[in-house]
C-alpha cells in the first residue's frame, strides 16, 4: 500500500511515493515532486545523426534466420546420425541448434545513432555412452557470427558428433583422477570463461566509468601475474563476441555476458 504524487511542470515531470498515507506525508511528497519538476534540466536536446560503421566483422550474405526450416532440421538430423554411428555402445544422442538475428539501435546523449544487425547460429551435440553399468557423456559444438554456410566446411555436424561421441567413448576406460591439491594448465579456449567469472564483469566500462570497480583507475597499470596475458578484441570476424567498431563505444550495446576466449587464447 502506499501513494505516488507526479507533478508536471512544462516539459519536466517530478515523482515522490510514499508508503505511508498520513495526509502529512503524501503532502510532503507532492512538495518535493513539485520542487524536482520546478529544477532546472540537466539534460539539453540534441539533433541525431546517424554514425555508419566502418568495418564489418560478420557479414552473412544469407542469415541463418531467413532459411528454410528443413535446412536447420537436416543439420540436427546429421548429427544426430554421425554421433550413433561412431559407436555401439552410445545409447542416447542430444543434438540442438539455435539461431537469432539481433536488431542493436543506440541513441547516445552526445547525437550519435549507432545500429547493427548481429547474426548468431549455435550447433551442438550431447551424446551419452553406456558399457556394463558405466555412463559417460560428451559434447562439442560450435558457430558464431556466422550463417548456415559455416557447417557445410570442416565444422560441419559430423565433425561435432564424432567429437561428441569420442569423448564419451574415452571417459568409459578412464580411471578417477586422484583427490588434493594439484597444478592446473589451462588451454586457449573455453576456459576462457573462468577468467570472465573471475574479473570479467570487474573489466566492464560501465562498472568503470561509475568507479565502482577494483579495476577503475588503473588504465596502464598491472593487474595481474606477468605470465597472464589476456586480449579483449572484438574484431576477431564471426566470433560470438564481435561488435562492430562504433558499437565498441557502448558497453551496453557490445556486452555479451556469455564471453568466451577464442581457439587462439584471445577472449
Amino acid at each position: 500500500m502506499g501513494c505516488g504524487v507526479r507533478v508536471v511542470a512544462g516539459e519536466q515531470t517530478g515523482y515522490a511515493y510514499s508508503d505511508d498515507l498520513s495526509p502529512e506525508r503524501i503532502l510532503k511528497a507532492a512538495r518535493i515532486a513539485a520542487r524536482i519538476a520546478s529544477g532546472p534540466a540537466r539534460v539539453s536536446t540534441v539533433g541525431l545523426s546517424t554514425v555508419e560503421t566502418p568495418h564489418n566483422f560478420y557479414a552473412v550474405p544469407h542469415p541463418s534466420t531467413d532459411r528454410e526450416l528443413a535446412e536447420k532440421l537436416e543439420l540436427v538430423l546429421r548429427g544426430d546420425r554421425a554421433a550413433r554411428a561412431y559407436d555401439p555402445r552410445i545409447r542416447q544422442v542430444r543434438a540442438t541448434y539455435g539461431d537469432q538475428m539481433r536488431h542493436v539501435l543506440v541513441a547516445g546523449s552526445d547525437g550519435r545513432v549507432v545500429t547493427d544487425l548481429q547474426p548468431m547460429v549455435r550447433f551442438g551435440v550431447f551424446t551419452i555412452a553406456q558399457d556394463n553399468g558405466n555412463l559417460q557423456s560428451g559434447s562439442s559444438g560450435g558457430g558464431g557470427r556466422v550463417g548456415l554456410e559455416f557447417f557445410q566446411g570442416e565444422k560441419s555436424p559430423e565433425f561435432f558428433a564424432r567429437e561428441a561421441a569420442r569423448q564419451a567413448i574415452v571417459q568409459l576406460g578412464a580411471r578417477d583422477a586422484p583427490a588434493g591439491e594439484m597444478e592446473v594448465v589451462l588451454g586457449p579456449g573455453w576456459p576462457g570463461i573462468l577468467l570472465h567469472e573471475a574479473v570479467g564483469h570487474g573489466l566492464e566500462a560501465d562498472f568503470n566509468r561509475k568507479g565502482i570497480s577494483a579495476f577503475s583507475g588503473r588504465l596502464g597499470q598491472r593487474v595481474a601475474s606477468e605470465l597472464c596475458t589476456v586480449v579483449d578484441d572484438g574484431t576477431i570476424p564471426s566470433r560470438r563476441g564481435s561488435a562492430a567498431g562504433e558499437l565498441r563505444a557502448h558497453p551496453h550495446a557490445a556486452h555479451d555476458e556469455h564471453l568466451h576466449a577464442g581457439g587462439d587464447g584471445r577472449s
